[in-house]
């Protein structure tokens, strides 16, 4: 217990005027703020065990921030014409990548934590929209392409996830007849409008020994459980909420799922959802503020799960941490 308790406070410790210290329903949660209104920190979030990166895309510039061991430090800034802190990913081998969707005129790029280019993309590709960590390098989505740095691919859309499952690249289409793209072929979107594809992550979130696929459909407030790209969406496991934007975003742990709602409740304060292996769903937190939009974001490692609340123009956005 002391050494859980320990790697918390590393990981997730706060300085009194930035941060607040919630316990909801037992586990310890804590969060950093943003350094100014308006900026939407926390529009992306990249768990880095332990810490976590933080994209903060303000209109005035963008920055991407690292929290870890109890402090926080700004690594990454640019103009506007960057699109900085829309786009992290994080891998323990290769470090962090982050997507520069408007870089070069909208060609786009993916840069390290140096700002130095890992895969560039060519005119209106607009490289950076999802990003995928693999052992030979990074893949980068844009308009209708899937790129390495030796490599490109074709895809329908433009993609808003990437993950790999089942040994294949899989790609999240929020728009488009497809809602996912693999290497092998498409699978069709379940209802116009729901924007399958939002969100992606993979994990053996049910406990059986096998690792899932699941699928943020926030139009239709709907995340699907995929256990084979063989079947359909349709065939597929679901999850449901009433509203909320449910599905926005989704993070798979072993034995759990956390699920967002950005619009969740009472003004846009956002929710997380949990569902443990043979459990319900439940609402696990709720964010505290009106227009918080918790939710928007959320990424896991093995020890914590961190959770975007961006905020709207007059508020300070907030990263979560949860362990």
């Amino acid at each position: 217990m002391f050494h859980s308790m320990f790697l918390l406070l590393a990981a997730c410790n706060r300085s009194a005027d930035e941060t607040g210290l919630e316990v909801p329903q037992g586990p310890q949660t804590a969060y950093w703020a943003g350094t100014s209104a308006g900026s939407a920190f926390g529009s992306t979030v990249a768990a880095a065990d332990p810490g976590a990166w933080v994209g903060s895309p303000s209109e005035s510039g963008g920055e991407v921030f690292r929290i870890r061991d109890g402090s926080r430090s700004l690594v990454l800034e640019g103009g506007s014409d960057l699109g900085l802190g829309l786009v992290l990913a994080w891998d323990e081998a290769l470090g962090v990548a982050v997507g520069a969707p408007l870089a070069s005129a909208g060609a786009g790029s993916v840069l390290d934590e140096t700002q130095t280019a890992l895969v560039a993309g060519e005119p209106g590709e607009s490289l950076g929209a999802a990003l995928l960590p693999t052992p030979d390098g990074w893949w980068a989505a844009g308009n209708g392409v899937l790129r390495s740095d030796s490599d490109s691919l074709a895809l329908p859309s433009r993609p808003r996830a990437l993950v790999s499952f089942q040994g294949q690249v899989v790609a999240g289409l929020p728009f488009g007849d497809a809602a996912l793209w693999t290497e092998s072929g498409t699978l069709d979107r379940p209802a116009t409008g729901d924007e399958a594809g939002t969100s992606l992550c993979v994990g053996d979130v049910d406990g059986d020994g096998t690792e899932e696929l699941l699928v943020g459909a926030p139009g239709s407030n709907t995340v699907y459980l995929v256990r084979s790209l063989s079947e359909s969406l349709d065939e597929a496991s679901t999850w449901t909420a009433n509203a909320g934007r449910f599905g926005q975003s989704v993070a798979c742990r072993d034995s759990e799922a956390w699920i967002g709602a950005p619009l969740y409740g009472e003004s846009a304060r956002g929710a997380l959802y949990r569902v443990e292996a043979e459990g319900d769903l439940e609402v696990f937190l709720e964010g505290q503020t009106p227009g918080s939009q918790l939710g928007f974001s959320l990424s896991a490692s093995a020890d914590e799960v961190w959770a975007g609340a961006p905020g709207t123009g007059d508020t300070k956005g907030r990263a979560w941490c949860i362990y």
